[in-house]
């Protein structure tokens, strides 16, 4: 069974005071905005400049430690290209978080964000999902064609949209090739995934 955030049985190797959790996030957003290199950045794989473009998804696991409990996050890579568009709804089924990924290089890839939080909440109705809008590719400084205002503009207009009512979109910037900011979105949705959680008990 699909579900965002499931607490699992303490096991032996961990303390007694220590809850196992496991949380589904979801990375969105057109085919080369670079999702598979913000997920190798934060995996600790390094920067790969060419890859294959994801075919439907692609998953990966990292474990996190808190003091209290330990962090299992199962990070879903979802194909950006309109083909894979009605495979890639599955996917979203129980996600927990999702950073909505576009490139600083590409207005289109901006513009299409609101498509994608309009299948997130298809895929999971009635359900508060706590995200990010990560701005990728910062190190591209001359090719970058949005700026704040522009930014701040969308904002505006994509947070009165009904799924986003009493759920605020964050943002931040960062870089796959440099690494900047990247440990900070995954760290932050993570976090709201578990804050989010606590608040629907």
């Amino acid at each position: 069974m699909d579900v965002f955030i499931r607490v699992l049985t303490v096991t032996a190797r961990m303390s007694t005071q220590q809850t196992k959790i496991v949380i589904k996030i979801s990375l969105c957003g057109e085919s080369g905005v670079g999702k598979t290199s913000l997920r190798r950045r934060w995996m600790g794989k390094g920067f790969a400049a060419s890859h294959l473009p994801t075919l439907g998804a692609d998953f990966a696991v990292k474990t996190l430690e808190y003091p209290d409990k330990v962090v299992e996050a199962q990070i879903w890579d979802l194909a950006g290209q309109a083909s894979f568009e009605i495979l890639r709804k599955r996917f979203f089924i129980g996600a927990g978080g999702a950073l909505l990924v576009f490139d600083l290089t590409d207005e289109n890839s901006l513009l299409r964000i609101p498509k994608w939080i309009q299948e997130l909440h298809e895929a999971n109705p009635g359900r508060r999902i706590p995200m990010v809008l990560v701005g990728n590719k910062n190190d591209l400084v001359e090719h970058r064609v949005i700026d704040q205002e522009y930014l701040d503009h969308f904002m505006n207009d994509v947070s009165s949209r009904p799924e986003l009512l009493d759920n605020p979109l964050y943002y931040i910037e960062t870089s796959a090739l440099t690494g900047e900011h990247v440990e900070d979105a995954f760290r932050y949705i993570i976090n709201k995934a578990i804050e989010y959680s606590k608040k629907s008990i």
